[in-house]
């Protein structure tokens, strides 16, 4: 009798445990995957301090009266939109895709419209600030950590291709968009798919970057045992296709064809300076520069860095050409 009392204990408690841990795993998962929408009104309103953003959140703040709302879909059917802002040059066969962060949406990237004024990139790209899943005025959708990002991305490049013969792409991202750009040109599919267009992403400019996915997730979730954490990185691995050992700059920048220039706050704790280090330790084909502040996404607007910030991406503008 006892022995079965105690077989009917141990199963009881290994049911229990086991469903502890499933449950956990998928909680884990849900914070890896999943964030809230962001409305371009809340950023208008709650979040406009945060971004740094003039006026009521729109191009004409800037300059830019002729910004067109454009609406595309992903490779997945997920419904997206944005602005375009078309060069004045009629032939132009260069754009600049201003990609946001995670929690984010196109208005984060209205200040850098400032910057392409400043130093007269208008003339000669279009602009395109979309909002990619899960953001602003597109389709609620799973981000994957950058991962599907990557495809909204690439889908928007190929429309432009299609709508207004892009050849050159230049795509300059934040925090996850950052990292999204990176597997953009990277991924082979999405590569292949471009180059089957003859369109091509020739530089790359990277504020704030993720640097590495699953240590970066793994610091900020070490409030989970390991155990919990293998799982989630175990089922994470399998919607991305396997492709999490690659969600890092180290491999993803290795050897590129691009120029890539990346912009670090070294205090940034959101996107910590010593991963991304440790990312491109020796890496010669990458020009980082560091800045001593602490903020995240936010270094053009800080007044002790904006000349500083203006003159590094003018110059490698200037280089890319």
């Amino acid at each position: 009798m006892n022995l079965k009392r105690a077989a009917i204990f141990s199963g009881a408690f290994l049911a229990i445990f086991f469903t502890w841990g499933a449950y956990s795993s998928y909680l884990f998962l849900q914070e890896i995957t999943t964030y809230d929408s962001v409305s371009l009104e809340k950023s208008r309103n709650e979040f406009k301090e945060k971004f740094k953003v003039i006026g009521v959140g729109a191009p004409s703040d800037y300059g830019f009266n002729n910004s067109i709302e454009i609406k595309y879909n992903s490779f997945d059917g997920t419904q997206l939109s944005g602005w375009l802002i078309k060069s004045s040059k009629v032939d132009a066969k260069k754009c600049i895709v201003l990609i946001h962060d995670r929690e984010s949406n196109r208005i984060e990237m209205l200040k850098y419209l400032q910057l392409i004024k400043d130093i007269k990139l208008e003339n000669e790209y279009h602009i395109v600030l979309p909002d990619l899943r899960n953001s602003g005025n597109s389709e609620e959708g799973e981000t994957l950590m950058g991962y599907k990002f990557s495809e909204d991305i690439t889908a928007l490049v190929g429309l432009l291709n299609t709508q207004l013969k892009i050849e050159e792409v230049t795509l300059y991202g934040v925090g996850m968009g950052a990292i999204s750009a990176a597997i953009a040109v990277r991924r082979r599919d999405l590569q292949g798919y471009l180059q089957e267009k003859n369109v091509y992403v020739t530089s790359l400019i990277l504020d704030s970057p993720y640097s590495n996915v699953k240590a970066q997730v793994q610091r900020n979730g070490n409030a989970y045992a390991e155990i919990i954490q293998n799982v989630a990185f175990y089922l994470f691995d399998n919607r991305v296709e396997g492709y999490l050992d690659y969600m890092r700059l180290g491999a993803l920048l290795d050897q590129v064809d691009q120029q890539v220039l990346i912009l670090q706050n070294i205090g940034d704790e959101i996107t910590p300076t010593d991963l991304l280090l440790s990312e491109l330790n020796e890496n010669n084909w990458v020009k980082l520069e560091l800045f001593d502040g602490d903020e995240h996404g936010n270094i053009y607007p800080h007044p002790s860095y904006k000349n500083k910030y203006l003159k590094l991406v003018k110059d490698f503008f200037n280089e890319t050409n």
